[in-house]
């Protein structure tokens, strides 16, 4: 017995290694059929020859290589098309729709007297006090000492907001700054159309810029207010920004004005009075203004990009604008590739509006909180615990200044430029600047606001600066995709098409092959091995197939013809009931020869 069981568990190893082997060869073999089956019926170029059996050898080998010196090269340049949608995804191309001038805003224009200190305000200061003490650093000269050692509170000169608002006392004002201004062939009282800003170059004048509440976050109104609290707004504010433009509704007198036409007379004319006389220090070596044209929502950065207007000059700056878009479809297009950013994408802390130019401003400021401590004065705080730089930490913040400028200086902390990316929508102001003496000899100017000063007041101290469009439209430049996801599938569709006859239906048909008819084999197989495990049983009489039949002798068919004459009983019924029935279980086989058997009913019947 036991030998008996052992070689009853050697044999039923035998049988499940048996049964692992016919599987995997079945396996094989499906797989040999879905290939061969496949590479006669697609119409992909080439495979029907391998597949061919009428063929030589050498001649299957052939097109076996040509098949695969076609996907070779179909891949080198499909890898061609990748990697030129992948470096180059924008390309800039120009708006065949014109832009008009009275559309757009006309330029934000920010002009600030090189005097730091006027005279007038200062001449009140003692020599022994801390505010002169301020004003003498403010001005790079040297500071009493024991004064110097008495100052407690060195953020007092650059405090944005504070009791005694040092930049804006020590400052010319925008009263006397201005004398006359004209826009758009109108003369305008120039409080209403200039309001008073603190820049990196002190206290200015800015014309057209938006309002304080839509350049800065919510959290920094409360702070920025009180230099406003003086100006009277007698224009509705608007919220513009580049990407999304103007509201539909507005009042009849909004800022930031639009142009109202090209040529100086429509455009934005200016007299200013330099005050030489009330010039303490200058912050370069001359006397006159610095202006900066730029975008209505951007902070100026009039210390270095501002240009200067010299006194006892007329300068006339012809404008032109440039404005670029770009398509909605680039948010798909990554920020690495695009190199823009939306407005969307990118929130800053203080700037309520993105722009490359104020998220520098940020970026720069939120380096001197890092490095030294303090913020500029010329940013708003969002906190009133907040320190703003002083002339103390001004070694610091021009230190930190410069390397942020810098941009080949290694550093191991992301450069501003990086972190800050062009704008996806901007707009962009270039002049063109013309510049002559003022009047000389006996004659009389034609700007009225002249004609009551003296020749040597005006060339010391007058100014005149004219800004005017010379075209009344232009074409703005548009960012789009250079290869869309529909680009991108007719260059690979078409280069695997014209190698190797590749389209949707060859897809189908790999798929068709690989999945779909692999599964259906393998179910219609295991359906088949159940079946085959499973015994039949077969009902004599039933209506199942297949039937086997048992005859008696001395039964009579309903098919059976009696003869005429013969007398049946009454008692004889000619539909007897049906035999018994026995349900047997019988192999395959026996079904089938059974099945297929034949019988004569007459024959059987009068048997």
């Amino acid at each position: 017995m036991i030998l008996s069981r052992g070689s009853e568990s050697d044999k039923s190893v035998v049988i499940i290694g048996d049964k692992k082997k016919s599987r995997w060869n079945s396996i094989k073999v499906n797989i040999y059929q879905n290939v061969k089956e496949f590479c006669k019926n697609t119409t992909l170029h080439g495979l029907n020859y391998m597949a061919n059996k009428d063929l030589y050898l050498m001649e299957r080998i052939f097109f076996a290589l040509s098949f695969i010196s076609a996907v070779v090269i179909g891949a080198i340049f499909i890898n061609n098309v990748y990697v030129k949608w992948k470096t180059t995804p924008v390309i800039f191309s120009i708006n065949p729709h014109p832009t008009y001038i009275t559309n757009e805003p006309f330029p934000a224009l920010t002009i600030c007297n090189m005097n730091k200190a006027y005279k007038a305000k200062i001449q009140n200061f003692t020599t022994d006090s801390v505010e002169y003490a301020i004003i003498q650093m403010l001005c790079k000269r040297k500071v009493n000492v024991t004064v110097a050692d008495t100052i407690q509170d060195w953020s007092s000169l650059n405090q944005f907001i504070s009791d005694k608002k040092f930049i804006l006392q020590i400052s010319q004002p925008c009263e006397k700054m201005l004398v006359s201004c004209r826009f758009g062939g109108m003369a305008y009282d120039c409080l209403r159309i200039f309001h008073p800003i603190v820049t990196d170059e002190g206290h200015c004048c800015a014309f057209n810029m938006v309002h304080p509440k839509f350049l800065y976050t919510e959290g920094t109104q409360s702070l920025i207010k009180e230099i406003y609290s003086n100006h009277s707004d007698m224009d509705e504010a608007i919220a513009w920004n580049p990407e999304f433009g103007y509201p539909e509704k507005m009042s009849k007198h909004f800022y930031p004005r639009t142009a109202a036409g090209t040529g100086e007379s429509l455009g934005l004319t200016i007299v200013l009075d330099a005050e030489v006389d009330q010039y303490n220090c200058s912050s370069t070596n001359s006397v006159g203004f610095k202006m900066a044209m730029h975008n209505p929502n951007e902070r100026p950065n009039v210390r270095e990009v501002g240009l200067l207007l010299a006194a006892g000059y007329e300068t006339k700056a012809r404008v032109r604008m440039e404005k670029l878009e770009a398509d909605k479809k680039l948010h798909t297009v990554h920020l690495k590739h695009r190199q823009c950013e939306f407005q969307d994408e990118h929130e800053l802390t203080y700037f309520a509006t993105y722009t490359q130019s104020n998220c520098e401003a940020e970026c720069i400021a939120e380096t001197l909180m890092r490095h030294c401590g303090c913020l500029p004065h010329y940013m708003p705080k969002r906190y009133d615990n907040e320190t703003v730089c002083s002339i103390y930490d001004s070694g610091c913040v021009e230190r930190i200044r410069l390397h942020s400028m810098n941009n080949d200086d290694d550093d191991n902390e992301r450069e501003c430029d990086e972190v800050c990316l062009p704008s996806c929508y901007a707009l962009k102001f270039y002049a063109e600047f013309f510049s002559t003496p003022l009047e000389h000899g006996d004659f009389w100017s034609n700007n009225p606001s002249l004609q009551g000063m003296s020749e040597e007041y005006v060339e010391r101290n007058i100014a005149i600066m004219t800004m005017y469009y010379k075209d009344n439209s232009f074409h703005s430049n548009k960012q789009t995709e250079f290869f869309g996801m529909t680009d991108v599938l007719s260059n690979i569709g078409g280069l695997i098409g014209l190698f190797f006859g590749f389209s949707f239906i060859s897809l189908a048909e790999i798929i068709f092959y690989t999945f779909i008819r692999p599964c259906r084999r393998v179910r219609k197989q295991k359906a088949k091995s159940k079946s085959d495990k499973r015994p039949r049983r077969f009902n004599v009489i039933g209506r199942h197939s297949p039937r086997a039949y048992r005859f008696r002798r001395n039964y009579l068919s309903p098919f059976t013809v009696l003869p005429m004459e013969r007398k049946i009983s009454q008692t004889f019924n000619p539909y007897p009931p049906p035999m018994t029935i026995n349900l047997i279980e019988i192999s395959d086989l026996e079904a089938t020869n059974i099945c297929n058997s034949k019988f004569d009913w007459r024959k059987s019947s009068m048997a």
